[in-house]
């Protein structure tokens, strides 16, 4: 009977550090990577040279210059791309009070170090309003997990989340593989 709970133990932690590895390669493609080519334009230099600053909270969060559905994109997709990031970090946290509050710090630091590199790079606005929402994403996905828990015991919502992530990362490295062969 142990031995049956060890494999699953394994097969849970496998499935977690597959979710983790495709999750960052998605954040790395999303935020740091959608402009270049090449990862390798990065250190090059042969990239549109895009840098600008906001330090202003909740300024230019909407744009009146956009569409309303690209303004949505934008609001929501900062959100949802750090929900996972809150569910997994919670995954591996200790339980209580401080360890939702570590998660919730390293999520802002992430947040706050793509925003740095985006700077330093010149490939993207470095935006207080980005480390807002995806500061809020990551704290929504602390929130499922602390909502996941009081439905189900710690092993089982790590199940739940290793198998869920699984599944979104087949699907992810799928959709991946496609584009990389369409375009090529």
């Amino acid at each position: 009977m142990e031995d049956k709970r060890e494999k699953g133990r394994a097969f849970t932690n496998g499935l977690l550090v597959f979710t983790i590895i495709i999750y960052l390669f998605l954040l790395l493609q999303i935020i740091v990577f959608k402009t270049l080519a090449s990862p390798l334009d990065l250190f090059t230099g042969n990239h549109p040279f895009m840098r600008s600053v906001n330090l202003i909270p909740f300024k230019g969060m909407w744009d009146d210059e956009l569409t309303a559905a690209s303004n949505r994109t934008s609001l929501f997709g900062n959100v949802i791309l750090f929900v996972p990031l809150g569910l997994l970090l919670e995954t591996f946290a200790p339980q209580g009070k401080r360890g939702a509050a570590r998660s919730l710090a390293i999520i802002a630091a992430a947040s706050l170090l793509f925003e740095g590199i985006q700077y330093t790079f010149a490939i993207g606005v470095t935006d207080i309003n980005d480390l807002i929402l995806n500061t809020l994403g990551g704290l929504a996905g602390i929130l499922i997990y602390r909502i996941l828990l009081r439905a189900a015991d710690r092993n089982k919502a790590r199940t739940v989340i290793a198998v869920a992530g699984g599944l979104v990362g087949v699907a992810m490295v799928l959709l991946y593989v496609m584009l990389l062969l369409a375009n090529a």
